[in-house]
């Protein structure tokens, strides 16, 4: 992606400006006239990195968490480096979508539309965020839900439904559901790794939830499972792990509280314990293998 966005770089004066996702275009053409590509990307990475960091000062303010800790477990994502230089316009999009849950009212409302403005694709976890809003106490139909959507992706039953879902969301979908995948290089199909990795998270945070619940970890994980859900239907086509981290930017956010959750249940230092070394080892198998 980075190849693509170089060249849309150098020549931005060929775009029209308001066509598609209006505010990444705007924020190219500004960075265009101020200096060259290493500028652009520098940006970019320094704007996707502050909205992380400073997102996770916001909660640990509201919700007095370990400002510390949540910044190492946010950081140790898994995938959320991969958003810093691969696919950076959605990298950036998700960064502000982090942004916007620490907000409310009308800057909320401001910070979507921004969000949107730079990738279209961040509309589900806002629209995903919204309705965990009104559904916090329900948390265990969506995981539910989840459960039955994997069961129709395990049957190839999910294949129909994409299809059906494919005119209402726009032509860039339709493309991919289209491609050839034996032309790309890369792990395409049906992603048991990934489905693991959700698992993992999904499990420890209803563990948590039915221990004491927390109002703000039922409505990221709200978030999460609509989703991951949706990646799920599409989980056979290529770069369906472009749709996998609409949920997984929340990864780390969403292991911490439930971790931090747990506190005074019998089973937190070993629960914990064990929690941060699959999430560490994940990192290194990820970015040092």
């Amino acid at each position: 992606d980075m190849v693509l966005y170089e060249y849309i770089f150098h020549n931005v004066e060929d775009y029209k400006l308001m066509d598609g996702d209006f505010g990444w275009n705007y924020l190219t053409y500004f960075l265009s006239l101020i200096g060259g590509t290493q500028l652009y990307f520098l940006v970019i990475t320094f704007l996707t990195c502050f909205f992380y960091f400073y997102s996770s000062y916001r909660f640990s303010k509201l919700f007095g968490f370990n400002f510390y800790v949540l910044v190492y477990f946010v950081c140790i994502s898994p995938f959320l480096f991969g958003n810093l230089t691969n696919v950076i316009r959605s990298g950036l999009a998700l960064s502000l979508v982090f942004y916007s849950l620490t907000l409310s009212g009308n800057k909320r409302l401001l910070v979507y539309v921004l969000c949107f403005s730079i990738h279209s694709s961040v509309l589900l976890p806002l629209v995903a965020f919204e309705v965990s809003r009104v559904f916090s106490g329900k948390y265990f139909a969506f995981i539910l839900l989840w459960v039955f959507i994997l069961l129709l992706s395990v049957l190839g039953l999910n294949q129909a439904i994409s299809n059906a879902l494919s005119p209402y969301l726009g032509e860039k979908f339709s493309s991919y559901l289209n491609l050839d995948a034996t032309l790309f290089g890369g792990n395409w199909g049906f992603r048991w790794d990934f489905v693991a990795l959700s698992i993992m998270l999904i499990a420890l945070s209803s563990y948590s939830l039915n221990f004491r619940y927390s109002k703000i970890l039922a409505k990221l994980l709200i978030t999460f499972l609509i989703s991951n859900s949706f990646w799920l239907l599409v989980i056979t086509i290529p770069f369906s792990d472009r749709f996998f981290q609409l949920s997984m930017f929340l990864y780390g956010i969403i292991f911490y509280i439930s971790i931090e959750n747990l506190k005074g249940n019998p089973l937190y230092r070993s629960l914990s314990t064990f929690s941060l070394l699959c999430l560490n080892a994940l990192f290194i198998f990820l970015y040092i293998r």
